[in-house]
């Protein structure tokens, strides 16, 4: 209570508070049992201090009694929802204060350490029995103090032997803690939940709702998720035949809303329950499907909507720190493993930036982000998600053509794969037609046809391009080379001189080729818009 009270009062939150291993059931029996699980432990800690026995036979009770002979009860929650559970704490709570033993209940007769070490997973997930297994496995491997002495490597994630079930990112979380413990391996390419960096137990929880959620979206859904949950079927069936609307359990919590976007969710793809009764649990989860601009076509979705709710929100309640102020490394940011990840951390820069005022230094810079509004958002969003899928297709080494690419996702259309460039007729339509075609191709194997810009650009941006080889910055360089291109093809130049800019304003004098860069910058100004960089690095062979 004294850091809730701290963290009401103060907004000041305790690290490493105890995890209750009930709070996830449903209310009210999470706040019931935890009450329970924690006067346990405070009586555990009592009587034995950190040296609690492997029984609790023939203990001398806290408190004394005058039931000298009748020492044996009955669980009072036979009955009830969750009986194993509350028997489990409340037979251990009696045996503790009073000596009672529970009798007439295999329930309430586990040894102390299963008491104390409920697994998480037993209810509500659709894997528990794999879940458990792991968990108990690990659990067993954690107390034995069987780990390896020698680092072995590394193995990647998708070696994991449950990629396959429901409930995957938990499952494979928990084997990759196992195999740290067992053989000190560590797993590469685990996806990242958006709350780790969240203060505990919020991480915890909320990572475990989202990573459930995860594997239920593409077990329901698979690659394609709907833009809209209304009307699914939910994984498992409900007895509220009537009855499918409930309010967010998590409403008076800190991070009310990330709790209630991802619990409100999970009701939804389990049991076809809505959220009701709570502006914040249904806007958000209206927010996440409906009004995300990042709900459809993109590979990390759920991560990308879930922040700009959060930036959505903060931006709303104007919160931002006027004690804070600072900057953060861009290598910082959580999200760099993901597909979409310039995207991600562009949103994660912006919540700093709103919420603590501090700002990212070392961002990609978007080629097109002097462009008027809105086409400087709208191109250097296409143009993000495109440098998140090239690295995950090919890494570090962008091939010289992309022809005959397997795309990242598959695509019914398995005869015609030609298009026409949507945005032909827009103001900036041959940036806008590079970068779109680019990423119709990357991600389904479409080839844009019949379209000066698109298809000229598409050969062009892979085949032509000077720098799309062992330069680190090749995808700024190609496409600053790209659109330089265009502009002298198109021969659109001010005819009047409307003077000079400094050749130190140049937005990529922080990339590895800056000088690259920035002379094409520096001609791009000059083409179109007739004004020249001024104090320009002089090359020592120019006049060769």
């Amino acid at each position: 209570m004294w850091c809730s009270v701290t963290e009401g009062v103060l907004n000041i939150a305790c690290v490493g508070v105890p995890i209750c291993p009930y709070e996830n059931y449903t209310s009210p029996h999470n706040d019931k049992l935890c009450q329970i699980w924690a006067e346990n432990e405070g009586l555990i800690n009592s009587i034995f201090g950190s040296s609690t026995p492997s029984s609790f036979d023939g203990i001398t009770p806290l408190f004394s009694t005058s039931m000298m002979d009748n020492t044996e009860i009955s669980c009072k929650y036979e009955s009830h929802m969750f009986s194993a559970e509350y028997c489990m704490q409340w037979c251990l709570n009696q045996k503790l204060k009073y000596g009672y033993e529970c009798i007439n209940s295999s329930l309430s007769t586990s040894t102390p350490g299963t008491t104390l070490k409920q697994c998480p997973y037993l209810h509500d997930f659709s894997n528990s029995g794999i879940l458990c297994d792991l968990w108990n496995a690990l659990q067993e491997t954690i107390q034995d103090g069987s780990t390896a002495s020698v680092q072995a490597g590394i193995i990647p994630y998708t070696s994991c032997p449950y990629t396959d079930i429901t409930d995957d990112i938990i499952a494979c979380e928990i084997w990759c803690s196992l195999t740290k413990a067992l053989l000190n391996v560590e797993c590469s390419g685990e996806p990242t939940c958006p709350y780790e960096n969240y203060t505990s137990p919020h991480n915890d929880i909320l990572c475990k709702l989202w990573a459930e959620n995860k594997g239920m979206l593409n077990s329901l859904f698979g690659s394609s998720t709907p833009s809209s949950f209304d009307g699914i079927s939910p994984l498992f069936s409900t007895m509220a035949s009537d009855i499918k609307e409930v309010s967010c359990t998590y409403d008076s919590n800190t991070h009310y809303e990330d709790y209630c976007i991802e619990w409100c969710l999970n009701q939804q793809l389990k049991y076809g329950l809505v959220c009701v009764d709570s502006d914040t649990s249904s806007a958000m989860i209206s927010s996440t499907v409906k009004t995300c601009p990042y709900q459809q076509d993109y590979t990390d979705s759920a991560e990308l909507c879930s922040l700009w709710s959060k930036l959505d929100e903060a931006k709303q309640e104007g919160s931002t720190s006027s004690m804070l102020s600072g900057t953060i490394p861009y290598s910082s940011c959580p999200y760099s493993g993901l597909t979409d990840n310039i995207i991600a951390c562009t949103l994660w820069c912006q919540i700093n930036e709103v919420m603590l005022n501090i700002a990212c230094l070392g961002q990609p810079v978007c080629p097109y982000e002097n462009h008027t509004s809105p086409h400087n958002d709208n191109i250097c969003q296409i143009w993000a998600e495109n440098e998140g899928i090239l690295n995950t297709l090919f890494g570090s080494s962008t091939p010289s053509s992309l022809d005959g690419i397997t795309p990242l996702f598959s695509t019914s259309a398995t005869e015609n794969k030609y298009i026409t460039c949507i945005y032909d007729s827009e103001l900036s339509a041959t940036e806008y037609c590079l970068q779109w075609c680019l990423n119709q191709q990357l991600k389904y194997g479409y080839v844009c046809i019949d379209s000066e810009v698109s298809s000229a650009n598409g050969n062009t941006t892979m085949k032509s391009c000077p720098y799309s080889s062992d330069f680190l910055d090749s995808g700024i360089l190609c496409d600053l080379w790209n659109i330089l291109e265009n502009v002298n093809q198109d021969d659109s130049t001010i005819s009047m001189p409307l003077g000079s800019i400094p050749y130190t304003s140049c937005p990529y004098s922080d990339t590895a080729n800056n000088i690259i860069a920035c002379k094409m910058w520096c001609s791009l100004n000059e083409a179109l818009l007739n004004v020249a960089c001024v104090g320009e690095p002089v090359c020592p062979y120019e006049n060769y």
